[in-house]
């Protein structure tokens, strides 16, 4: 996917506001805040850790994954991480729960469904913004986002971000369906990518009226 420099200056600007607004904790700790860089070079998130650190003034933090993964607590907490981002069931397999990490402020999950036990143990905790974050590398990273309490449903992928605009439109037409039927989730904005690098013939982007989607 080719993601050009607009995009992820796009991507910071609209992940600053979203982490700004849930964890206000985040403008305070420019220079002392950690971000931990986890995520696998193989996955794009590893990409929005690096960016999300610069934006807030972070320092990005990391070391030898399996090592990382093989002690998941010790690592936040001898790290002393303040912002996070991991699948929930990362979280279930390793048993963290926030006084594992008495740092951190931010605590992003994507990329599966949210569990009941990540909601259950970080939705309730005064300390963590726990978010669930959606999006497909074709758009930046993450596109869409929501804060998760503990009332709230699981299946909430929130609003999208930025001056991104989400529309439902009916498979293979740019027709949008009506209020509570399936349809196409198609994404327009900034975030949106180049498109495919080498493959002009993918039909996964259009531009609709020079709406980039």
């Amino acid at each position: 996917v080719r993601v050009s420099r607009h995009n992820l200056s796009s991507f910071s600007d609209a992940w600053g506001k979203l982490i700004g607004n849930v964890a206000p904790k985040s403008l305070e700790l420019g220079g002392v805040g950690k971000f931990l860089c986890l995520a696998s070079r193989a996955f794009d998130v590893h990409i929005g850790e690096m960016f999300l650190a610069w934006r807030f003034g972070l320092c990005a933090v990391t070391g030898e994954r399996l090592s990382m993964l093989d002690d998941l607590p010790r690592t936040f907490r001898e790290l002393g991480v303040t912002h996070a981002g991991i699948v929930p069931s990362l979280l279930d397999q390793t048993g963290l729960v926030p006084e594992d990490a008495p740092h951190l402020v931010y605590l992003g999950v994507g990329g599966e469904k949210m569990t009941p036990r990540t909601q259950q143990i970080w939705s309730s905790s005064d300390r963590v913004a726990l978010v669930n974050v959606y999006g497909p590398t074709e758009v930046t990273i993450g596109c869409s986002a929501g804060r998760i309490l503990p009332d709230s449903d699981t299946r909430c992928i929130g609003h999208p971000l930025g001056d991104s605009v989400a529309h439902v439109l009916a498979p293979g037409s740019y027709e949008h369906v009506k209020k509570g039927m399936a349809g196409e989730l198609v994404i327009e904005g900034s975030l949106v990518a180049n498109g495919y690098l080498n493959r002009p013939d993918a039909k996964v982007f259009c531009d609709i009226n020079g709406r980039k989607m």
